[in-house]
């Protein structure tokens, strides 16, 4: 099974490491099925900033598994199960609404709104019942369909790409805001950026880590926001989290920024403090002005 999973190899050696990773991804499997159910899941915010002056523009709803025993489960440890078993299907239409709810939430609240950003999987975006999905949950909730971006992986635009035009042509007609996530890791062209219909291009985490000590990181990047650029696309630097990574992403043109520089992940009630401190400082700056 290992080997079957892992398509870079054709066979392995059986031993009690895979074994027991074997038993331990069966029993996440088995929690998984019912954790929708149970309501295990909860979405945290980041907040994206605007780089010339860190205010909001943006925040990315993430979604983490509160397993009973396990404690706190990031996704990088399950999204992949959810993947494998189709999950990703309802879990993903339960976190599309669980963010509708949020906004609609914040909007009686009187809260300044921000767009929230919301990652969808190849799958769901293959799904044919999606479109229908997204226009059923804007309905709903009447909300603003500006107010829901979706974030897509270079390989979720990659599968049947005339269904996918499609798809995304069909989300651009309902409003929604679209990003390129974690681009420059895929393997898509810069012909098929072209012809996509995205707002936005996210430069992943990688190239940022390391972008004032190594010059291949520094040039990518730059070269990823003057491609941007040139196609009339605002660029999200993903990981920032120093102040000198700010300072030189802003100078090489970067839009906007997203990272610890600015604030972890956080649950939605701290986000709703956030907003709500945003919106008093707002008010105390224009007084003053």
């Amino acid at each position: 099974y290992y080997a079957k999973r892992h398509k870079e190899v054709d066979f392995c050696f059986y031993s009690k490491e895979l074994d027991t990773h074997n038993l331990n991804r069966l029993s996440l499997e088995h929690d998984l099925r019912r954790a929708l159910e149970r309501q295990e899941f909860v979405l945290y915010y980041q907040i994206q900033v605007r780089l010339c002056d860190e205010r909001p523009i943006g925040t990315e709803a993430l979604v983490r598994w509160q397993h009973p025993s396990r404690g706190v489960v990031l996704p990088n440890d399950f999204i992949p199960l959810l993947e494998d078993t189709g999950l990703i299907i309802p879990v993903g239409n339960w976190i599309l609404a669980e963010v509708c709810r949020q906004i609609a939430a914040w909007r009686a609240m009187d809260v300044d709104l921000v767009p929230v950003a919301v990652n969808i999987s190849p799958k769901q975006l293959a799904d044919k019942s999606f479109i229908g999905t997204m226009r059923g949950l804007l309905e709903h909730s009447n909300m603003q369909p500006r107010l829901l971006r979706l974030e897509l992986t270079e390989s979720a635009v990659m599968q049947d790409q005339s269904y996918i035009f499609q798809t995304l042509d069909a989300l651009r007609e309902l409003g929604i805001e679209l990003h390129m996530d974690d681009f420059g890791v895929g393997y898509s062209s810069l012909g098929l950026l072209k012809q996509l219909p995205f707002d936005i291009v996210k430069v992943d985490q990688s190239f940022i880590v390391d972008v004032l000590t190594d010059s291949s990181s520094a040039l990518l990047t730059q070269s990823i926001i003057n491609i941007a650029h040139g196609l009339k696309k605002q660029v999200i630097a993903e990981g920032v989290e120093t102040t000198e990574q700010a300072a030189y992403l802003l100078h090489i043109g970067c839009d906007h920024a997203q990272g610890w520089r600015y604030g972890q992940p956080i649950p939605a009630a701290s986000m709703t403090d956030y907003l709500q401190n945003m919106e008093c400082l707002n008010a105390s700056a224009s007084e003053e002005d």
